[in-house]
């Protein structure tokens, strides 16, 4: 995730208006992540929108935002080097996760890494979804 610096010039006034990528919302952390930065520094935030990055990359093109936190991606750097934010500041990151039966059939150990946990889901042709999340997508197809 990418947290972009901003100025706090008027931030007493109102509040900062972020933009935040979805699944931080959908998820609570940015309302946790909000609210620890509001009581720290009595400032208010408030969402200016929530979306996946090519929603956040087309509202911020068009609307004056203070924050916005996405993805490291094309998306985010264009967003700096057409000169709409600065400072790219890594911030935090994800983490991919299985989760199956007790029955394990595909014999998945605590110490396979992601690719090898796949590849035996595939040869026990046991039964797999994948959450519906752009990103989760992402990591499954470059896998």
């Amino acid at each position: 995730m990418l947290l972009l610096n901003f100025s706090f010039s008027h931030a007493k006034e109102k509040p900062l208006q972020i933009a935040v990528i979805g699944g931080m919302v959908s998820s609570g952390m940015w309302q946790e992540v909000a609210s620890a930065f509001s009581q720290e520094s009595g400032i208010e935030t408030q969402i200016a929108i929530s979306g996946n990055k090519e929603e956040l990359d087309a509202y911020v093109r068009e609307h004056r935002v203070d924050l916005i936190t996405m993805h490291s991606s094309d998306t985010i750097s264009d967003l700096v080097a057409d000169g709409l934010f600065e400072r790219l500041t890594p911030w935090a990151k994800n983490a991919q996760m299985i989760v199956g039966s007790k029955s394990n059939p595909a014999h998945i150990e605590p110490n396979d890494t992601l690719p090898e946990a796949l590849k035996k889901i595939e040869q026990s042709r046991s039964p797999f979804l994948v959450h519906p999340s752009g990103g989760t997508f992402e990591v499954a197809n470059a896998l």
